[in-house]
């Protein structure tokens, strides 16, 4: 991922589902077209949207932060109907907006979540920020996510 020293900046995409878009868990879901294999997290024995074997990228964010390279993590991309991150209501911006810090931001052990870039359990991975790519005009409460994260 992270090849060239003349880059300052990569981008990890998508976040293309927020939760409250996947009712059968409540997770966001992820695309990261084939950088990942299949598997996906469960939550009361149901497959979620959320990628979780995604070894590559496990590998390189900590690759890329070593050479001074930032990662980010993309919210949005291509709008249709497999990809709705629309946000209904301002607690539900707060809400996607914690899930993305906890489950991808710096480690925090009282997170019972999901951690989707951690190596295991003593190699924790975090994204140095994110990246808000809106392709549709939304209403009034996409502001939230925004102002949350």
């Amino acid at each position: 991922m992270c090849s060239s020293t003349n880059v300052e900046y990569v981008t990890i995409a998508f976040v293309n589902q927020s939760p409250e878009n996947v009712k059968h868990t409540n997770y966001p879901g992820t695309n990261f077209a084939g950088h990942c294999a299949g598997y996906t997290y469960k939550v009361n024995g149901e497959s979620s949207n959320l990628l979780s074997g995604c070894t590559e990228i496990k590998e390189d964010i900590s690759k890329c932060q070593e050479m001074g390279i930032k990662v980010l993590l993309s919210i949005g991309g291509q709008f249709d109907a497999g990809a709705n991150y629309t946000i209904s209501t301002p607690e539900k911006g707060q809400e996607f907006a914690d899930f993305l810090w906890y489950a991808f931001g710096p480690y925090d052990p009282s997170w019972t979540g999901p951690r989707p870039f951690d190596l295991d359990d003593t190699h924790r991975s975090k994204v140095d920020g994110f990246d808000i790519d809106v392709e549709k005009k939304f209403g009034k409460f996409l502001h939230c996510l925004l102002m949350s994260s």
